[in-house]
């Protein structure tokens, strides 16, 4: 009799890191595997007297993290690590997904959004007005980070019939980048299906929200390994590998593979 496996309600998380260049970080799991996930990051968190982590506050010693002493840095880097390879697995739906944008990229992308610019808003038609939005989403480098990360995370529920709900950190200047975004996501059949929720805004804090700091974890240290594989730091990065892990090298344009 053959093993009937069950489809999968999945959360995906997504936070970024990066200014030069750019990468969106996903870690995806179960429900399930997100709730003791919580409970172990916490403890993490509470053993090292740590109220929330953050990746590059932590590597640049700043906010909590300036007093930290030395002999702490690593074994505390190790246990949170081991929480997200612990949790973060395939028999949980789970996935590591980073999406990045190299300094070339982010270059031009930036570039290609200041040619775009024209006449004020006001003074268009609602067609260029649309039109506007496309090009500005194109040409921002987060934004297309980000619709790169969601195909990859998408398709992975495609893939094994699951369901995912998408959990985006607050972003307060591209809220229209995001939403342009989610709307063009729902009109391809094949992810709307698979889609249980999309979320972003002033309420997804990562402060708060413990698995939006794992995403943080995956997009600073994957995309840090991408940019640099002999960097000090690379050791974090190959632990994470043996899971689950899509990056996504140099994403061009955000509709690629979708329409």
């Amino acid at each position: 009799m053959a093993l009937i496996l069950k489809p999968l309600e999945l959360q995906a998380y997504f936070d970024d890191s990066g200014e030069r260049d750019q990468a969106v970080g996903v870690c995806v799991a179960s429900v399930d595997a997100w709730s003791i996930f919580e409970t172990e990051w916490q403890g993490v968190l509470d053993r090292f007297h740590v109220k929330w982590f953050h990746a590059v506050a932590f590597e640049n010693r700043k906010l909590g993290f300036a007093t930290e002493r030395e002999s702490e840095r690593t074994p505390f880097l190790n246990a949170l690590l081991d929480v997200l390879v612990r949790n973060i697995t395939p028999i949980t739906g789970g996935a590591f997904v980073c999406a990045i944008a190299g300094p070339e990229l982010v270059e031009h992308l930036r570039n290609r959004g200041l040619k775009g610019k024209g006449k004020p808003e006001s003074k268009k038609t609602p067609r260029e007005i649309w039109v506007g939005r496309m090009v500005e989403t194109l040409s921002d480098p987060y934004s297309v980070c980000l619709g790169q990360a969601l195909k990859v995370t998408l398709e992975l529920a495609v893939g094994g019939q699951d369901t995912v709900g998408i959990y985006i950190s607050d972003q307060p200047n591209r809220t229209e980048s995001i939403e342009y975004i989610r709307k063009m996501l729902h009109g391809v059949p094949r992810f709307t299906e698979r889609l249980a929720g999309f979320d972003y805004g002033k309420n997804l804090q990562p402060k708060v929200i413990l698995p939006l700091q794992a995403a943080d974890f995956a997009a600073y240290y994957l995309g840090k390994k991408k940019r640099n594989p002999s960097n000090s730091r690379a050791w974090v990065a190959d632990k994470l590998q043996p899971q689950f892990l899509t990056i996504v090298p140099d994403p061009g344009w955000l509709t690629e593979g979708w329409i």
